[in-house]
């Protein structure tokens, strides 16, 4: 199927914009020529599965194009990840070569999987080729290594098809109903949700996509966001189409009450990655932001589910797509149809007809799908980040200064801690356990704030079990207070560039 969308662009008029970046335009006959030229340096030298560790540009849609056309798989890294994460990603998928904007991290990254050579550069790109030593064994038909965010620390390969990655581009295209859109990019292309809703629905539209400038970029490490810039960037640009985390739609909403005008322009506002209440959608919509929440997972390819304006309930997270089934099976959603190939090195995994996804829901008497919350213990941060509250409390409760710690951060921008220290500790020695704890974590399960839980609930049955496990949902509803007064408003001040709490 990518030989469909390579058609689609192929005949397009060649002197038609297709990709615009840094104030300049690339023609159709410039996009194709670089995705020739990486497709025929990496399959001379027999390159099989290549990591791609760089930021937004055109050269990274020509590389994804590149790779697919030439039947070699593209395994997209974070630049959110720590760097043992990129390591245990990259060694893992047993790749043979890394293409990277950054080369000092890239060439180090290399040198850990195994013996590199410098390869021929066709852009602004440098690519080192890698003797690896071993990979793990991935489903065929593979063209598509997506790693998730890594819950408990250790990323999941998600095999994925150039097929399944197509259908879903193409039942968001016909859910949206944009004809040539112009859709600016605002969220890494690493993640499926900019890479096939954002790139892949516009290319099969016939429009036009807008990647940011690294002066440009909005986002400040993996748990931050410079509103203003991303307000500026919209009028700059004034595109049609966007995808939004929730904090970010947080963030124009604030800006929104003072005053700023979306552009005229943009008509279809997609949110995602993790709930976004219905007073936050109407409010956007009310302000003049034509916002639309959607719902979907690595395991199906990106989006599953989403509002639009003929099928539409705020609150909900949207109707299902055309190419897939939604059902409610003891509880948990579970989809049937494009469910992905398996996980990498998992064999059992393999073939799988259906995706268990772990949410819990439930869908309406209109058809609209409707998340509660999580089987198992995992917080999605409002920037859509997983994450196993297990994880931080372990790195931070393994020292004896802590009796109990228990993470929040649910739908929040970031993680914090309700603590209980040890007799005789004070917040010095506290926040000093929390900062050696943080340099063991990557930024988007970091403990940003920390309260003391009183004595008394660390010792009361009613908020820990025999063996010491938090009972979640009486420590969220009892001390809702003590939690909500480690997320402080967010403030944007219109007269500096950034405010210190645009960070969080």
């Amino acid at each position: 199927m990518i030989a469909d969308l390579l058609s689609i662009i192929r005949k397009r008029p060649a002197n038609d914009p297709i990709i615009r970046e840094g104030g300049r335009s690339i023609s159709v006959a410039e996009l194709l020529k670089s995705v020739d030229a990486y497709s025929s340096l990496l399959c001379s030298r027999n390159i099989e599965r290549v990591a791609l560790l760089a930021r937004n540009s055109a050269e990274w849609i020509a590389v994804d194009l590149a790779c697919q056309a030439g039947d070699i798989c593209l395994i997209p890294l974070p630049g959110f990840f720590s760097d043992a994460q990129l390591l245990a990603s990259a060694r893992t998928a047993g790749v043979d070569a890394i293409i990277t904007d950054d080369p000092e991290r890239g060439y180090a990254l290399a040198k850990q999987i195994g013996p590199v050579s410098e390869l021929p550069a066709c852009g602004q790109l440098s690519i080192c080729g890698i003797a690896s030593s071993g990979r793990a064994e991935m489903p065929g038909g593979t063209s598509k290594i997506t790693f998730t965010s890594g819950s408990t620390g250790q990323p999941k390969g998600v095999c994925l098809s150039t097929e399944q990655q197509l259908t879903v581009a193409m039942a968001l295209q016909r859910a949206m109903g944009l004809s040539k859109p112009h859709h600016l990019c605002l969220l890494p292309l690493s993640t499926l949700l900019e890479n096939v809703g954002g790139v892949y629905s516009a290319l099969l539209s016939g429009g036009v996509v807008t990647v940011l400038s690294a002066s440009e970029d909005v986002f400040v490490g993996s748990a931050g966001l410079n509103i203003p810039l991303l307000t500026k960037a919209l009028d700059r640009h004034r595109p049609g189409s966007i995808i939004l985390l929730p904090q970010m739609l947080l963030g124009l909403v604030a800006f929104l009450r003072n005053g700023w005008q979306p552009p005229a322009e943009l008509t279809f506002a997609a949110v995602g990655g993790a709930r976004v209440s219905a007073s936050l959608i109407t409010e956007a919509r009310s302000l003049g932001l034509a916002v639309y929440e959607g719902y979907g997972l690595s395991e199906v390819a990106s989006v599953a589910c989403l509002n639009t304006p003929e099928h539409d309930k705020p609150g909900s997270a949207g109707y299902p797509l055309s190419h897939l089934t939604l059902c409610v099976e003891d509880g948990e959603i579970v989809l049937y149809g494009n469910a992905f190939l398996g996980y990498l090195g998992q064999p059992e995994t393999w073939n799988a007809r259906r995706v268990v996804t772990g949410d819990l829901g439930h869908v309406d008497e209109h058809g609209f799908c409707h998340i509660v919350g999580r089987k198992k213990n995992v917080l999605i941060s409002s920037f859509g980040r997983n994450i196993s509250p297990e994880w931080p409390e372990s790195e931070v409760s393994r020292h004896p200064e802590i009796a109990k710690c228990v993470i929040v951060g649910d739908s929040r921008p970031y993680c914090c801690a309700l603590i209980s220290a040890a007799q005789g500790i004070d917040d010095v020695d506290v926040q000093a356990v929390v900062d050696g704890a943080n340099a063991t974590l990557p930024d988007y399960a970091q403990v940003r704030n920390w309260c003391r839980l009183p004595d008394s609930a660390a010792l009361d049955n009613r908020y820990f079990t025999a063996n010491g496990r938090p009972r979640r949902a009486a420590i969220s509803r009892d001390f809702a207070e003590l939690i909500e007064a480690m997320y402080p408003t967010v403030v944007f001040n219109h007269e500096r560039e950034i405010n210190h709490r645009e960070f969080f």
